[in-house]
């Protein structure tokens, strides 16, 4: 158990400090007020909770946790495989080239450089622009949401 108000491991039960934000994992479940969470939707549950007086230090660090998760799942692996699939289709072309219609070939150089394209305005929007992806808990439904990271001033 945890106190997400002063961030303490409570003994039997109740906190030192008197709160009743008390969080409770079993296995791979949180446990929050009764309600279980998965890893998932409790990242997101975080990610928009401002009701309870749950400690700045663990929504932030928690946070942090949601969007490197995210945004590796949905900004960096689709634009990872939309490059091997881009080299795969270029080498595919270059190997079979002659024994290809031109039509063919032609699809194929099209794909190729599609693929490539938009990997690489993937890779610009993660590294160059600093999007980020939060997973959010709106009702029951988890939306993801695209933010402006924070940019270093020089």
């Amino acid at each position: 158990m945890l106190c997400l108000n002063c961030l303490r491991a409570p003994k039997d039960g109740e906190c030192e400090c008197g709160s009743k934000n008390l969080l409770e994992k079993k296995g791979s479940k949180f446990i929050f007020f009764g309600q279980a969470y998965s890893q998932k939707k409790w990242l997101a549950f975080l990610a928009t909770q401002k009701r309870y007086g749950i400690n700045p230090l663990y929504l932030e660090e928690m946070r942090r946790k949601n969007m490197r998760i995210h945004t590796l799942t949905r900004l960096l692996l689709p634009s990872l495989f939309l490059l091997v699939l881009s080299l795969m289709t270029g080498v595919f072309l270059f190997a079979f080239h002659e024994s290809l219609h031109p039509n063919s070939s032609l699809v194929a150089g099209f794909l190729a450089l599609l693929f490539l394209i938009l990997a690489l305005i993937n890779l610009k929007r993660m590294h160059l622009d600093e999007i980020r992806v939060i997973a959010e808990l709106r009702g029951r439904k988890i939306v993801y949401r695209q933010i402006q990271g924070k940019r270093s001033s020089p």
